[in-house]
């Protein structure tokens, strides 16, 4: 499933360093998870990323987090 692949994108940009795809990644699911209810969760994953985006400087990402 779609949450099963995301989990292993998760995992697979952490350990290579690839700050901006664990961003996406932490969006995304966030974005699935507000879909299917699950807003605890959802918002767990928005605020990885807008940890994530400050810890690395990466632009962007808060606005598509808040929005």
């Amino acid at each position: 499933s779609s949450s099963e692949e995301a989990a292993i994108a998760l995992k697979q940009s952490a350990s290579a360093g690839e700050y901006y795809v664990l961003c996406r990644t932490n969006l995304f699911l966030g974005d699935y998870y507000l879909r299917t209810g699950l807003y605890k969760e959802s918002l767990e994953y928005y605020g990885n990323a807008v940890s994530v985006a400050k810890e690395k400087g990466l632009k962007g990402i808060n606005s598509l987090s808040y929005y």
